[in-house]
């Protein structure tokens, strides 16, 4: 087998081996598709800015502003409160805790295993949130952050807070409130 004679090549493009011949097909295929920087951007403008119809465009803008709540139920003295955030973008429902507070009666003096369970529903299915069996109940305000996205298929969602308080030597009491958000 007889050897070509071969290049090294070495252009910021390619370390590879070539042949003459093959090298020659490359630099003329190179030099013919090479087109000058200072070329192309004489002949670039910017677009002329343009009227977009809002009707015209499925979806919501992914900007749409977060919708907060707060749910809040009582029982047996017990008092709780969930600050959430919200919002409905191109079919889907995107869902965010920010704050909680539980407050027991003043008769209560110990319990800080509370519960916020959260059960988003919907035509097209359920999202679950359950809290650990940590939740403080002595009045103060704590950041409780979870998230869930979930497909919505007809632009409503209802959001179950389910708050269940602890109560020392006694069953815990619970409280279910609910409310329907429409988007």
């Amino acid at each position: 087998m007889k050897n070509k004679p071969t290049t090294y090549i070495n252009d910021e493009l390619s370390d590879e081996v070539l042949d003459k011949t093959h090298l020659e097909e490359r630099e003329k295929l190179r030099s013919a598709s090479r087109v000058s920087l200072d070329r192309l951007k004489s002949t670039f403008s910017e677009p002329e800015p343009t009227h977009i119809d809002s009707n015209n465009i499925e979806g919501t803008p992914n900007d749409e502003a977060w919708r907060t709540h707060t749910l809040s139920g009582s029982t047996s003295g017990f008092n709780g409160e969930l600050t959430f955030q919200h919002r409905y973008i191109d079919g889907y429902l995107h869902f965010k805790t920010l704050t909680y507070r539980i407050t027991r009666p003043s008769n209560q003096n110990s319990g800080n295993k509370a519960n916020i369970n959260i059960v988003i529903d919907n035509s097209a299915g359920q999202s679950v949130i359950n809290s650990p069996d940590s939740m403080w109940q002595d009045g103060g305000t704590y950041p409780y952050q979870r998230e869930t996205t979930m497909r919505i298929w007809d632009k409503w969602a209802t959001i179950y807070v389910q708050f269940i308080f602890d109560k020392t030597q006694a069953a815990d009491p619970r409280v279910t409130v609910s409310k329907q958000y429409y988007y």
